[in-house]
Order: structure tokens, then C-alpha cells, then sequence
């Protein structure tokens, strides 16, 4: 497990129950808005991808291979635990278990969800971030946040983002990001080396993004930053 202040109590919430409260958030806060459909849909199909694993969680965990392998952490402290990758999809995401049963997902290094860690990101969009993480650009962007809240309800939080890509102590991704109710500041750290294919008329968001290597990346308010390091 990943240890801290705000340990889940358990993985009580089903699939079936998750994905049918997302649902009901959906079709009560989102229907006049575009933009939150957009995200909403994207979160009722994270949410189905990175839901915990259900019954004991050791079992899972072990039959799982043991490469590729991950580390992560709590930046407020703890032991590193070493994730397993579960899956990875058509489109890209890749599923990661912790020995707990915990469910991380990813989407080219990028963090969209979270579950098991009792304040979970239930889903992110990150369009514009991967997109500077292919184009090797600074610039601004935006990303958007699903929470599931105490009655059940999906929010949904904006942040506007500043990138900066960083050379020391080796190249990477800087996003500073401010909302209404909070902010914080994630780090990516990637492998030298071009990666956008000037021979084609590829567009940025269609430029293969680098791979990840490194980062720090916030979840929530209660869990926090979470450090990860690929181990393979």
C-alpha cells in the first residue's frame, strides 16, 4: 500500500456501484454544459478503468508480472510500494495495481485517476498537457479534475497551467496550476531526445509524446502529491 494520513478503509465501492454513481452525477449536473459532458464521459469511462480490485488484493496483485514495475510514494512520507501494471487499452491507458489492491491510471505517464486512496482523482483531462510533453513547448494550458464529493455527486474543478520545460536536473515538465479552491505544481522528467516528426504534417496533439521517466503529480487535496519512477 501506499502509506499516509488518508489510507482508504477498504474496497467497498464496486464496479458496478462506481459506475452507476458517476452516471447519475452525470445526468444531473451535466447536461447544459458541453465541456462537462466532455469530461464526464471520459470520467464514467476512467472510473470502470481504474476501479480497485474487488475480494483480496494480494492474490491479484501476485499474479500479476512482476515487469514492467513502478515505484511510487507519498511526497508527505512513507515507504515506496512497487506497482504492477494490470492493462493497457486500445486507446492507451495503462492500468497499475498497487500490493493493496489500489488502482493507478495513465495515460502516456500522465495521471488520470486514482482509486483505493480514500481522496481519489476519479479522472482527469489532460489534453493540453500531453500535448506539450510531445511538442516540447512552453506555454499555458488547462486541465480539468472529476471528485467524487460526499453525496455521491461527480465536481468537477478547471485549473489553468503554466508550463516550463526544464533542463536541470534533467530535461522535463513543469505545470503550475491554480483553481478556485486550490493549486499545486507537478513535475515530469523525461528522456532526452527530439519527439515530434518534422517529415509529416502531423499536428502537436498528434505527435508521439515522450515517455515519462520520473514525476511528481497531485491527486487531491486530503491525498495529496504522489512521486513516481519507472523501474524498468
Amino acid at each position: 500500500m501506499i502509506p499516509g494520513p488518508h489510507q482508504a478503509g477498504g474496497h467497498a465501492v464496486t464496479r458496478i456501484a462506481l459506475s452507476g454513481m458517476v452516471l447519475c452525477a452525470l445526468l444531473a449536473g451535466c447536461s447544459s454544459d458541453g465541456e462537462l459532458q466532455r469530461v464526464g464521459r471520459a470520467t464514467l469511462s476512467d472510473a470502470l478503468r481504474a476501479a480497485p480490485v474487488s475480494g483480496d488484493p494480494v492474490p491479484a496483485y501476485q499474479r500479476l508480472p512482476a515487469h514492467p514495475a513502478m515505484g511510487a510514494r507519498r511526497e508527505s512520507g512513507g515507504a515506496e510500494v512497487i506497482l504492477r501494471r494490470r492493462d493497457r487499452s486500445a486507446d492507451g491507458v495503462e492500468t497499475w495495481i498497487a500490493p493493496d489492491g489500489s488502482g493507478f491510471s495513465f495515460r502516456d505517464g500522465v495521471l488520470i485517476g486514482t482509486r483505493g486512496l480514500g481522496d481519489d482523482l476519479m479522472a482527469a483531462d489532460v489534453t493540453d498537457l500531453r500535448a506539450r510533453l510531445a511538442d516540447g513547448q512552453d506555454g499555458r494550458s488547462e486541465r480539468f479534475h472529476s471528485y467524487l464529493t460526499g453525496e455521491g455527486q461527480i465536481e468537477v474543478r478547471s485549473y489553468v497551467c503554466d508550463l516550463t520545460h526544464v533542463l536541470q536536473p534533467r530535461p522535463g515538465l513543469r505545470e503550475t496550476c491554480a483553481g478556485v479552491s486550490d493549486s499545486f505544481t507537478n513535475t515530469y522528467f523525461t528522456p532526452p531526445g527530439p519527439t515530434t516528426d518534422r517529415t509529416t504534417d502531423r499536428t502537436r496533439a498528434e505527435a508521439p509524446a515522450r515517455s515519462v521517466e520520473t514525476s511528481r503529480q497531485y491527486v487531491s487535496a486530503a491525498t495529496g502529491a504522489l512521486r513516481f519512477r519507472n523501474l524498468d
